[in-house]
């Protein structure tokens, strides 16, 4: 169990998202869908649109831009709403947050297809993180182009409340 950081007049500590820090470092991802997290809402912290370089081989969209929310699909795995999804411009294929039960680790990507005639998708962030029970937390960038076209180091993900 975490414990709630103090600082030095004894009062708790908060982190730049206004949210408490805690002391001890979470435990792995699980092996399984902790039920605690069914039904949960997530976003990115601080997020707005253009935040993220869509890659420029994809569908340039008009819709409705998507404001960095995540609701939950079933099991352990949340989606952006199909009509806010459109990031940076660009045509979504795939924005979401899955739990990796078989290597235990937290998955975000962000995906965009190039449209007619491949279709081809292309990553414009794609991370991990290792720890928590939840989606909540700190999403590290892959290396290379696996990590996708933009080169933000990391994103961080809380409970939408």
């Amino acid at each position: 169990m975490a414990h709630l950081k103090k600082g030095a007049d004894g009062h708790l500590l908060k982190g730049s998202t206004g949210h408490l820090v805690k002391t001890c470092p979470e435990g792995p991802a699980p092996d399984y869908c902790p039920d605690a997290t069914k039904y949960t809402l997530w976003q990115l912290v601080d997020y707005a649109d253009y935040d993220l370089i869509g890659c420029e081989d994809c569908l340039d969209s008009a819709e409705y831009p998507w404001p960095g929310n995540f609701i939950w699909v079933l099991a352990c795995l949340w989606a952006a709403h199909a009509s806010q999804s459109v990031v940076s411009g660009k045509a979504p294929a795939v924005i979401q947050i899955k739990l990796d039960t078989a290597n235990r680790k937290w998955a975000l990507d962000i995906i965009c297809t190039e449209g007619p005639p491949t279709f081809t998708w292309h990553v414009i962030w794609s991370g991990e993180k290792l720890t928590g029970q939840d989606p909540g937390g700190t999403y590290t960038r892959l290396a290379g182009a696996a990590g996708g076209c933009d080169t933000t180091g990391q994103l961080q993900v809380e409970q939408l409340l």
